[in-house]
């Protein structure tokens, strides 16, 4: 009976022993996954530092775009087909076109139905009106939907007429950029220079604009 209870006595304390053994092992377990997660820190870190880095380099290269645009004078110099005037323009025929200014027909179209008054016009909005873009070789005027709220050109609005017409206007603060308010109407401000249009205008053959004109080829 002795011998039975020592027995049992030395089993238990093997199996204890064991229990230990796989403790420290799970803890060895915890602290290698802490080194891990360290690892993994670190690696966010460097890469939040290439982060940085990118950010900085993007700013240097729009300061040096900028600075790339002005001359020795300090003048703000044009880009590859971008004009203020006709000799600005180096390619064949070129002509300087303001910004959303229209380049021309090439060939001229004849229309079928014209008009010569709005009353000619039998369906509801129409009016007789004639534009650049229609390409009409002698002007002829035809029937066509006149313009609602949001149609008409910056410094522009829907008259009660259906045709755009400049913005009425009773201060500057009326009118849009590059506009003054002249006669209670909003028109686009004549200038000399860039220095004459506001917010970092372009004067653009003797008129302001927020972007400079465009060297644009004869149309075909």
């Amino acid at each position: 009976m002795t011998f039975r209870l020592a027995l049992v006595a030395i089993v238990l304390s093997v199996a204890c022993g064991d229990d230990s053994s796989a403790t420290d092992a799970g803890a060895d377990a915890t602290v290698d996954s802490d080194g891990i997660d360290a690892g993994g820190d670190a690696g966010e870190d460097d890469a939040g530092g290439e982060d940085a880095g990118d950010d900085a380099g993007d700013d240097a290269g729009d300061d040096a775009g900028e600075d790339a645009r002005v001359d020795d004078a300090g003048a703000r110099m044009l880009g590859d087909g971008e004009c203020r005037a006709e000799e600005d323009c180096d390619g064949l025929a070129e002509s300087c076109l303001a910004p959303g200014e229209f380049a021309g027909c090439g060939i001229c179209l004849v229309p079928l139905d014209t008009c010569s008054g709005d009353d000619d016009c039998t369906t509801a909005g129409e009016i007789c009106d004639v534009r650049p873009q229609d390409c009409h070789c002698s002007g002829e005027t035809t029937c066509r939907a006149g313009c609602t709220a949001g149609d008409c050109d910056d410094g522009f609005e829907c008259g009660a007429s259906g045709r755009c017409e400049p913005a009425s206007c009773s201060g500057a603060g009326d009118c849009p950029s590059q506009f003054d308010c002249s006669d209670a109407t909003c028109g686009r401000r004549s200038c000399t220079g860039d220095g004459d249009c506001a917010d970092e205008g372009w004067c653009v053959r003797g008129a302001c604009y927020d972007t400079p004109g465009a060297c644009t080829p004869p149309v075909a």
